[in-house]
């Protein structure tokens, strides 16, 4: 019998491009799946369907909490990679995935983001922008995890990331070394947790990341490059298809658990593949954001552009860009330990935040000149 996957993000920059990984490099994997990707757009979910015909497509809103849990009720699996910080449609799918399934397990893969760990930052505002205040801000997944804990426990406004570790903890026993779920109440979570997202996504629908495409954009219709205040902000980064990655090899974990092939013990110190301890920050490199300013403003000299840096208020860059300040002040560093030790996550792209800005160019400047001539 095939495993029943409930995916959701299948039209979005993440969703797609593991959508993208799963068929194209683990298709024995995807052979043993039975997938559900819930989209809003009927349209685009068509897209869905011609790229992997296998993937059965249902329109509707994850917002509609009573759909969204009976979707997740009929699931093994679910890969919740859409709007990390939609705290209802998280609770539906916890909701679902809490009905009665006798002694099968069930699994909930989470994407989340990484703003949550410049929570204070956001707060204050007024340090948007500034260095790093200090290197205890430098998060660890693998043995840093009571420190991520009391982070996030102590800003109860990000609800999304607290109701996860509430439904992890409730019937769990303490972190154990084991590969087998250790979640005493059926639901067996991780969250990866995605910085920076660069690189051109391979999914049918949204191939464009966020970050750097639009400081690009906002260049090319503005003639500013912004850094917020000093630009001394630091973001850590990963590929999107080496996050995809991430997603692929817990996939696979889950199945082997549900299909009685527990896979390797999980050997390193700080904890297991699911539940209270399954964190993993899926974070590569570190960059400054003044300085992707800087790869910009040269990128678009070299092509004749007339642009300068320009320093910019937090409530500037919120007027420019949805979350303007947090994208480009905020800083949000970490250590991804624990994929590498427990999924064998090794990272393809690194060191390559220039070439990226040097594509995001040439694309957005592509991009609006066919917005210009077909206007």
């Amino acid at each position: 019998m095939q495993i029943k996957v409930l995916l959701t993000g299948a039209t979005g920059f993440v969703g797609g491009d593991f959508l993208y990984a799963l068929h194209h490099e683990e298709a024995a994997l995807a052979t043993q799946l039975e997938i559900t990707a819930l989209v809003r757009d009927e349209a685009k979910g068509q897209l869905i369907t011609q790229a992997f015909p296998a993937v059965k497509i249902v329109v509707g809103d994850m917002k509609d909490a009573a759909f969204t849990s009976r979707l997740a009720s009929a699931a093994d699996i679910v890969m919740h990679l859409a709007a990390a910080a939609n705290f209802a449609s998280i609770e539906a799918v916890h909701h679902g995935l809490q009905q009665p399934r006798g002694s099968r397990k069930a699994f909930h893969i989470q994407v989340g983001g990484a703003s949550f760990f410049a929570a204070d930052e956001i707060a204050a505002r007024a340090t948007l922008g500034s260095a790093p205040a200090s290197d205890k801000l430098v998060f660890d997944d693998l043995d840093g995890v009571p420190e991520i804990r009391r982070f996030v426990r102590a800003h109860p406004e990000r609800r999304a990331e607290n109701y996860i570790l509430d439904e992890t903890h409730k019937g769990s026993s303490s972190s154990s070394s084991s590969a087998e779920p250790n979640n005493d109440s059926g639901i067996n979570t991780a969250f990866v947790v995605g910085p920076l997202i660069y690189g051109r996504g391979r999914g049918p629908v949204n191939q464009r990341s966020l970050q750097i495409p639009e400081l690009a954009r906002i260049a090319l219709e503005t003639g500013k490059v912004l850094k917020v205040g000093a630009g001394d902000n630091v973001w850590a980064t990963v590929h999107v298809a080496d996050l995809s990655d991430v997603f692929v090899r817990l996939l696979k974990r889950a199945v082997d658990v549900l299909s009685g092939r527990d896979g390797d013990q999980a050997t390193a110190e700080g904890g297991a593949v699911w539940g209270p301890d399954a964190v993993y920050l899926a974070h590569v490199d570190e960059v400054k954001m003044g300085d992707v300013a800087e790869l910009v403003a040269a990128a678009l000299a070299a092509k004749q552009a007339k642009v300068q840096i320009a320093h910019i208020t937090p409530d500037e860059a919120d007027k420019l860009a949805a979350y303007g300040s947090i994208m480009w002040g905020t800083n949000v560093r970490a250590t991804g330990r624990r994929a590498t030790e427990l999924l064998g996550w090794q990272p393809r792209y690194k060191d390559d935040i220039a070439e990226e800005v040097q594509r995001v160019v040439d694309e957005e400047v592509e991009r609006i000149a066919n917005v210009v001539a077909t206007a």
